[in-house]
């Protein structure tokens, strides 16, 4: 199995940018591609813990996105702190959702180092970055968001024009490296800033 993991700010495309590549894997009908997110995860957790149906959870980020967004961040830190192992369940939760064995698992969400270590040497994933600097950054200093300008990563796709624009980009990346993590060098931004 493939894992192809995307980070980024809220708002900035993640989400965008795995369904375009899901389209452009699953349009080869000898691969099988899933998506899931980490939040997606959270949500299951929160369903089996506190009996709160992943729906409700799903209409509740509609109609209050803020109350929502705390009670993942809440929920996530919490798993991170009691289940060392959170990441892997997350990704087995994924795979056996799909009930097909899965050539490319693309997760969404990855926002912090351990999280990019953990995919990268247990997984060999290919790490992409989403960007847009017009999208304004929420609370940078909480814990959920100031790690992201500094995570490892493959690939970076810039989301500065239109959706069209966006899967131009996407598609042309994806037919020339497969976003392939083999012989790609690892950019770490944390330390080219500070020339180490």
């Amino acid at each position: 199995m493939n894992l192809i993991a995307f980070t980024g700010h809220s708002g900035v495309g993640k989400d965008t940018v795995a369904n375009l590549v899901y389209d452009l894997i699953y349009s080869n009908p000898d691969l099988y591609p899933y998506h899931y997110a980490v939040s997606d995860y959270i949500s299951e957790v929160l369903e089996a813990t506190c009996d709160w149906p992943v729906a409700n959870i799903k209409s509740a980020r509609l109609s209050e996105p803020v109350l929502v967004r705390e009670l993942l961040k809440a929920t996530g830190n919490w798993l991170r702190t009691n289940d060392l192992k959170y990441l892997q369940h997350c990704i087995t939760f994924g795979v056996d959702q799909c009930h097909a064995p899965v050539d490319y698992l693309l997760l969404s969400g990855i926002r912090f180092p351990d999280e990019v270590t953990t995919l990268i040497n247990n997984y060999n994933a290919t790490i992409i970055r989403i960007t847009n600097p017009s999208i304004p950054i929420h609370d940078p200093s909480h814990d959920t968001v100031r790690h992201i300008n500094d995570l490892p990563y493959h690939y970076v796709i810039p989301n500065t024009g239109s959706l069209d624009d966006l899967r131009a980009t996407v598609t042309k990346l994806w037919n020339e490296t497969r976003f392939s993590s083999v012989g790609r060098p690892l950019i770490c931004p944390g330390i080219d800033r500070d020339g180490e």
